[in-house]
């Protein structure tokens, strides 16, 4: 720890000590920036995985519903994004390798997958964190 090292070393009246918590500052500093360019990197990967989908986008559009963990809204977007919004928590959805799947981050940097149950055409219910959501009647 950053901190606790520089106020160790001033009370021991470490010889240096504010140098060497610079260089540390300095590569702590490298060190998130090389995190963020990662974080781009492997965005942009997920960004370009082939999608997974039997049906056209449009067809999982809607409503799915879970009597204990309430629903999960799937929407279209103007530009062909899949949004999810669960409650107050939302995401664009992303390409996964499994068939009838999709990659959300619900939290930030916490991927998670949602699988789709297609029968005979339709979309009937989204599985998400080991619960069942069934889509309701389109209007």
């Amino acid at each position: 720890n950053l901190i606790a090292d520089y106020v160790y070393g001033v009370l021991l009246d470490e010889p240096g000590i504010e140098t060497k918590m610079f260089d540390r500052f300095d590569e702590l500093v490298q060190q998130a920036r090389d995190l963020r360019m990662a974080m781009a990197k492997q965005r942009d990967a997920m960004q370009k995985r082939d999608w997974h989908l039997s049906l056209p986008k449009e067809a999982y559009v809607g409503t799915y519903s879970n009597e204990w963990l309430g629903g999960i809204q799937v929407r279209l977007s103007a530009d062909g994004n899949l949004y999810m919004d669960w409650g107050r928590l939302s995401s664009v959805a992303t390409a996964y390798e499994a068939p009838e799947n999709v990659r959300v981050e619900f939290s930030p940097n916490n991927g998670d997958v949602l699988s789709f149950e297609v029968n005979a055409e339709r979309v009937e219910a989204i599985s998400f964190a080991n619960a069942r959501f069934e889509r309701k009647q389109d209007p």
